[in-house]
């Protein structure tokens, strides 16, 4: 399984309806995209001042599903409608390790 976490930082006038709408439109894309397993999103209540608001955490079958979701034309498009809300936005991507 692989994991990617997006961080996310909205600058303080955009409004809470407009982050739940773009929150909404992930999960949304869930339908449109095979291999997602699984889609969390909420607020980063970290203690140290990276200046993040929010996080996103996609979790895939593997390598060629997490590739085939940011072509997608459907993940392009909400990129290209959510870039002037965002101040900063970063991806990692990790793989994911059961432990037993």
């Amino acid at each position: 399984m692989l994991r990617q976490l997006t961080l996310i930082r909205f600058p303080v006038e955009v409004e809470r309806q407009q982050i739940n709408a773009i929150f909404n439109a992930f999960n949304q894309l869930k339908k449109h995209t095979m291999g997602v397993m699984n889609l969390t999103y909420g607020d980063v209540l970290s203690t140290v001042d990276n200046g993040y608001t929010h996080v996103v955490t996609l979790d895939f079958a593997d390598q060629e599903y997490l590739r085939e979701f940011t072509r997608h034309a459907k993940y392009l498009e909400l990129c290209q409608r959510l870039t002037h809300l965002l101040e900063d936005v970063t991806h990692l991507q990790q793989t994911v390790y059961q432990i037993r």
